[in-house]
């Protein structure tokens, strides 16, 4: 799995998964440079989830090519799904969209998306998955939202999420994930 986003929500939930899942690997994308340093000389993330310790087990990665690529070479050959999550904030998706797309070979089995809201452009209001969508056409896009607060998710405490797609089969197995 790949988390594009380094903020609160996306290291407590690469965490959370990290985990939950010792046979997974985490990569963790985060786009300045010294916050990302700070996350993997500390285990922390100070900035946003204060005394929380994050999974030593994830890799982490500021560049968004090389980390794309680590992550595709990391997950050559292997079984199960390749998620990439986009957890930056709804106002950031459609760029971190733009940025993918020019990176070669950049496959996984489905897109997941934590923002909530929706985004204001010249062209008119669209919602994570149509921008996913225009940006990605072949691949799945689930959102994945509920009742959670990152801090609750990094410290390990019950919460709910709901995955919701327009296919059934990924839906299913994230969920499950």
């Amino acid at each position: 799995m790949l988390v594009l986003g380094a903020g609160a929500w996306g290291s407590a939930f690469a965490s959370r998964i990290s985990h939950g899942h010792p046979q997974a690997s985490v990569h963790l994308w985060g786009r300045d440079v010294g916050h990302v340093a700070k996350l993997k000389s500390s285990g922390s993330n100070e900035k946003y989830l204060i005394d929380i310790k994050l999974s030593d087990r994830l890799i982490y990665g500021s560049d968004l090519v090389q980390t794309v690529h680590n992550w595709n070479k990391f997950s050559e050959n292997k079984q199960g799904l390749k998620i990439l999550v986009l957890a930056v904030p709804v106002s950031g998706i459609l760029e971190v969209c733009s940025n993918l797309k020019k990176i070669d070979k950049m496959e996984c089995s489905c897109i997941l998306w934590l923002c909530k809201g929706s985004m204001r452009t010249s062209e008119g209001v669209f919602w994570p998955s149509q921008i996913i969508k225009k940006s990605f056409p072949k691949f799945f896009s689930l959102a994945l939202s509920g009742p959670s607060f990152a801090e609750e998710v990094a410290r390990g405490l019950p919460f709910a999420l709901t995955c919701a797609g327009v296919n059934l089969n990924y839906v299913r197995k994230v969920a499950k994930a």
